[in-house]
């Protein structure tokens, strides 16, 4: 199995083509019973036709084709200051369906989504149940939705259904890349007065939001759609995200209208070295992008030495890792000169110096988890990978869940800095602590990468300590990592959740 995989393939990645009005188990059976009409319209990038598939007839799909999200102006009906839930924004863990006991920690699907108010969405993951994903919305709501498919079968580029209604887009890769995956986990949700942005690990099927526990970044934002907002750093990324992943322009225009100014976290993706796209901003992605912003960071940061920063990863997928490439990722994560970058497949360390820890399910945790077939699932580390010589198995670190008996599928870098090791940030989002999401270095800043993926770094962690527990703090409230943040190393006779090979 290649280091690349993430776990959520081996959880049978399925795309279920039910839309509201036809039913088609994948595009291309789609296309052989619909009338497909292909829009070469200004509204959509150099490269990106509109596939528009209707069951009825070809005026109305093409009528439709092209007007991808932008009927705002046409509402109007705006709040002059909008009711924001999350204005400086926060982070939760999802809902599990036995938890008897309501949390402000945790938010439900419905919760977070509030389909009765919703007008339209951009959303990305890398499983979809579509039949789920719909009936958790109005009929009348418009939805873009960017997921993994496989390019030897299925078309690139964005295809409509439901006259428009629902568009699906494929980005672009490499014909010659051998596993290609869109791995990015993201929402924004748009109503009359505000969006709300979500970026995480959630993939759009029920069992990440009732049975394994996953964890949301999400703020709320004035959204003005007849009046554009000034231009910010966080907005220009944002954009960048969304034409990296091949979503169509008259979609992304909606982001003038956001404003983005009270955004203090930072974006990090990544994006498949063979895209063409990913050549103009080769250093802009996976770890050299980490390495950027911590560096950003930096001047911000109480004065302490590199050296004690503390690296806690957790990730549900495990690749061959080596002592190599963890020195290569601490030193990322230290923040260096953007320059230094062109040599980073040389860097080399002491081991002793590296502090990085990688936590991991242990086998005896996995036989206690509820619903344990559907849990273990949600782990991938092979076997070969855990006896391979290379592998670092004294780093091995094991977590435990927020909620007793939980998998967590939460993907998590703590960097603890300072002699009490008191704050620091957080990284969460979409990527496994793997080679193929963060990148494979090389002699150049353009590290090897073969995944989309999207994440959020947390400035101004703080760590405090309170009966006993150790607690992310974050804007002077607790920040929920959906496990404990004090790990401990695997005892003698610990081994992490393996597969074997297939």
């Amino acid at each position: 199995m290649p280091d690349n995989m993430d776990n959520d393939r081996e959880r049978g990645a399925t795309h279920h083509f039910n839309t509201r009005s036809t039913s088609c188990p994948n595009s291309e059976a789609g296309a052989a019973n619909s009338v497909i009409s292909i829009s070469d319209t200004s509204d959509i990038d150099d490269g990106d036709d509109v596939i528009a598939i209707s069951s009825d007839d070809t005026s109305d799909s093409e009528s439709e084709a092209g007007d991808i999200l932008p009927d705002t102006g046409k509402q109007g009906r705006l709040s002059a200051t909008p009711l924001l839930s999350y204005p400086h924004g926060t982070v939760r863990i999802t809902h599990l369906q036995d938890e008897r006991s309501a949390s402000d920690d945790m938010i439900t699907f419905e919760a977070l989504v509030q389909p009765e108010k919703l007008r339209k969405a951009i959303l990305s993951a890398y499983v979809v149940d579509m039949e789920w994903l719909t009936s958790k919305f109005r009929s009348e709501t418009k939805i873009v939705l960017v997921e993994n498919y496989n390019p030897k079968t299925e078309h690139r580029g964005a295809m409509q259904f439901d006259r428009g209604m629902l568009t699906i887009v494929h980005p672009e890769f490499n014909p010659r890349q051998m596993y290609p995956i869109v791995h990015s986990k993201f929402m924004l949700l748009f109503y009359d007065a505000h969006v709300r942005l979500v970026v995480g690990s959630a993939n759009l099927i029920p069992v990440d939001w009732s049975i394994i526990q996953n964890i949301l970044f999400i703020q709320d934002l004035p959204y003005t759609p007849n009046q554009p907002q000034p231009t910010t750093e966080f907005g220009i990324s944002l954009t960048e995200v969304l034409l990296d992943l091949s979503v169509p322009s008259q979609a992304v225009a909606q982001l003038n209208y956001i404003d983005f100014r009270k955004v203090t976290v930072h974006l990090v993706a990544s994006v498949p070295t063979s895209y063409r796209r990913s050549i103009d901003h080769s250093t802009h992605y996976g770890i050299s992008r980490l390495a950027q912003v911590v560096h950003k960071m930096k001047p911000h940061m109480p004065a302490v030495d590199n050296a004690s920063l503390n690296l806690y990863v957790y990730g549900t997928s495990m690749s061959a890792i080596t002592e190599q490439y963890l020195a290569v990722f601490y030193k990322c994560a230290q923040g260096p000169d953007p320059q230094s970058l062109n040599s980073m497949s040389r860097w080399c360390m002491d081991k002793s110096a590296v502090r990085v820890y990688i936590g991991f399910h242990t086998e005896d945790q996995a036989q206690e988890f509820r619903y344990e077939s559907q849990s273990r699932s949600s782990l991938v580390f092979m076997r070969s990978m855990y006896t391979n010589y290379s592998f670092p198995r004294d780093r091995l670190y094991k977590i435990r869940a927020s909620s007793p008996r939980v998998a967590t599928h939460a993907k998590v870098i703590m960097a603890r800095l300072g002699r009490a090791q008191d704050h620091g940030w957080v990284y969460l989002g979409s990527h496994n602590f793997t080679q193929g999401a963060w990148g494979r270095p090389k002699d150049t800043s353009r590290p090897n990468i073969n995944n989309y993926e999207l994440g959020v770094v947390i400035p101004d962690i703080s760590y405090s300590v309170e009966a006993g527990h150790t607690h992310a703090m974050w804007n002077g409230v607790r920040v929920p990592l959906s496990f404990d943040v004090d790990w401990e190393p695997y005892n003698y006779g610990d081994i992490p959740c393996l597969r074997d090979n297939v």
